[in-house]
């Protein structure tokens, strides 16, 4: 069963592994490599906010520089090993639950099928592809991973009734989870909840057998929750932040952020229903309240009295309804955060979600065969059947939908198509269009920002850099340094400033911006090769050769052959400039080798000849035509 899952979710998500960097990547993971291969990356790693899932990408930059296919293998990985270990909580889980069934004559078997479809189910459902196509939500994955984990291990505590020794990999599980995203200080209440509702039925048994287990839990969510009110802000009034979480964040208060939660529970039911109108970021509907409001606050209601009536008459679907609603409040109503819907806070709270689902028609089957209906062909087919079209729907669109992820444009798209004012969905629409070349497209939506929002940095930025490609360096200039006040580490918008400046004959100025932008991403090979001539410019050869090298090197075994062939042409120019004639012929030879075209092919024909002849001359000790 766990190969036929491994094989399914490979099979499904294959797609993923062709997704580019998106939004929060830029700036997360591709503007920070220098940070990640710098000899300081775990220390700052270990310092950040998400310790746990910086450290993946420190160890991803290392493996894998920058490219994206290396990136997404890492969070399918993740995925899969979440997969794996809810398909072991499950089926544990259930197996306890039917043993306790008189109508189950094979509780193993049953068991077993149920952990299996339920990780089917969660695992391959479109939901996930802002998790497992979008590299930085990969902290909802690995937070997942170690929460399946934790109440693996409170299963495990309970069938071998042993609490003390348990209560270590809780321990440290639950530690990962919190240092993965601070979403999971929902584990705490979780285990809680799945020892009272499904393992012990009573919550005084649950505490008086597995009280040091779950101290722990407790002990670490309260204190990192302390932490994050003190040092994280989480209680500061800050109306002017455009992003992050806080109480201020936008100018919400806790009332409204929690009641725009409340509109969001239908749509966030829709999403898994029919999960058509997946978007990689939503209008923003704080406090615009619709007539969803009133359905969210009734179906909340009717779930916790549902979930309350069953937890107090001990049956596990109770608790799993309640862990549904756990699972969400951190990331969603609990704590305000700047998107009010975004469908990376369903990875978790979709499993309960599932085991409801694949546990109440396992009730079905036992229902039946307890009145009269053998567990025949009848019930058994009519599941498998209903169970055959979620699963293949589930993956047919989940298939779509990494291609979408494959390229970032389509993304924006569908985002200006369901909010044509959206401010952000336009900037990274620009964004995508300019790192594809396509200035005079992106034009149009810069202008309408800056017309709205006339301190919008990225658009500034933005605006910069098309009118660089327009050679209009002086406006550029304007524009890249009204950013340059707040985005002093931005890389796009240094790189800009350099090539700003060099138009205009700063080429001091030019080289600070440009290593100031290989400081924040020594693999960008163009900036290199741009710094390089910047040196040569001025004279100063050995330095160029230094970067022309680097270029070189990053370059070598790539794509890019028409920036190969540059780096070589350049360098061996460098090197015939100090009469290095056999350095310099066995760069031009290469560069002839890789350049794209006859025609450059042929220009640098004349350079390997000067170069040959000179350097036989040398060898030979015959007199040079300096001419």
């Amino acid at each position: 069963m766990a190969c036929i899952l491994v094989g399914f979710l490979l099979l499904t998500w294959q797609g993923a592994l062709d997704a580019d960097f998106v939004l929060d990547d830029h700036p997360v993971i591709v503007e920070q490599e220098g940070h990640m291969l710098g000899p300081k990356a775990v220390s700052r790693a270990l310092g950040a906010v998400r310790p746990v899932t910086e450290l993946t990408f420190v160890l991803d930059a290392r493996m894998h520089d920058m490219s994206p296919r290396g990136w997404h293998w890492t969070n399918l990985v993740i995925h899969l090993f979440g997969a794996l270990a809810l398909f072991e909580l499950v089926r544990r889980c259930a197996s306890l639950v039917l043993s306790r069934s008189r109508r189950c004559g094979c509780p193993a078997r049953l068991a077993l099928a149920v952990g299996f479809v339920t990780a089917l189910l969660w695992s391959v459902h479109p939901i996930h592809t802002e998790v497992v196509s979008y590299v930085v939500q990969r902290s909802e994955a690995l937070a997942a991973l170690f929460g399946f984990l934790a109440l693996l291990c409170l299963v495990l505590s309970f069938e071998q009734g042993k609490s003390l020794l348990w209560s270590i990999p809780v321990f440290i599980l639950v530690l990962l989870a919190l240092g993965s995203k601070a979403s999971a200080v929902c584990l705490a209440p979780m285990l809680l909840l799945l020892d009272w509702g499904v393992l012990e039925g009573s919550f005084g048994k649950a505490i008086r057998k597995r009280w040091p287990l779950h101290l722990v839990a407790w002990v670490l969510v309260i204190a990192f929750t302390i932490r994050e009110i003190l040092f994280n802000g989480l209680l500061d009034a800050t109306p002017d932040q455009a992003v992050g979480v806080g109480l201020g964040v936008r100018g919400q208060d806790a009332l409204t952020y929690f009641l725009a939660q409340l509109e969001a529970v239908p749509v966030y039911l829709g999403l898994i229903i029919w999960p058509n109108e997946l978007l990689i970021d939503r209008p923003d509907r704080t406090g615009s309240w619709s007539t969803a409001l009133i359905p969210g606050i009734l179906f909340l209601i009717g779930w916790l009295a549902v979930g309350l009536t069953g937890l107090s008459r001990g049956r596990w679907w109770g608790a799993v309804m309640l862990m549904a609603i756990i699972a969400i409040m951190p990331s969603s109503s609990f704590i305000p955060v700047a998107d009010v819907i975004v469908e990376h806070r369903l990875y978790l709270p979709l499993a309960p979600l599932a085991v409801l689902l694949v546990g109440g028609l396992a009730g079905v089957l036992l229902a039946t065969s307890e009145r009269g209906f053998r567990p025949s062909w009848l019930p058994v087919s009519l599941v498998a059947l209903f169970l055959v079209v979620i699963v293949s729907l589930s993956a047919i669109r989940t298939d779509a939908r990494n291609l979408d992820y494959a390229s970032p444009g389509i993304l924006w798209s569908q985002v200006l198509g369901a909010d044509t004012g959206s401010v952000r969905a336009r900037i990274n629409y620009s964004s995508e269009l300019l790192r594809k070349g396509r200035h005079q497209e992106a034009l149009p939506y810069i202008e309408e920002i800056l017309a709205t929002h006339p301190s919008n940095l990225q658009a500034h930025i933005n605006a910069g850099i098309v009118l660089l490609a327009l050679d209009q360096p002086v406006e550029a200039l304007m524009h890249l340094r009204i950013a340059e006040e707040t985005y002093s580490g931005h890389p796009s918008m240094h790189a800009a400033l350099g090539d700003a400046e060099r138009s205009l004959g700063n080429l001091e100025s030019a080289e600070h911006h440009f290593k100031r932008v290989i400081e924040r991403q020594p693999s960008d090979a163009r900036t290199c090769l741009v710094l390089a001539n910047v040196l040569q410019e001025q004279g100063r050869l050995e330095e160029s050769i230094e970067y022309q090298e680097l270029a070189i090197g990053i370059l070598q075994g790539g794509v890019d052959r028409e920036l190969l062939h540059s780096a070589l042409m350049n360098r061996g120019s460098s090197a015939f400039q100090l009469e290095r004639w056999s350095e310099a012929a066995d760069y031009y030879r290469e560069a002839m080798a890789t350049a794209p075209t006859d025609e450059q092919r042929e220009r640098i024909g004349p350079y390997f000849e000067a170069a040959t002849v000179r350097s036989t001359q040398l060898e030979t000790g015959e007199q040079q035509d300096d001419e």
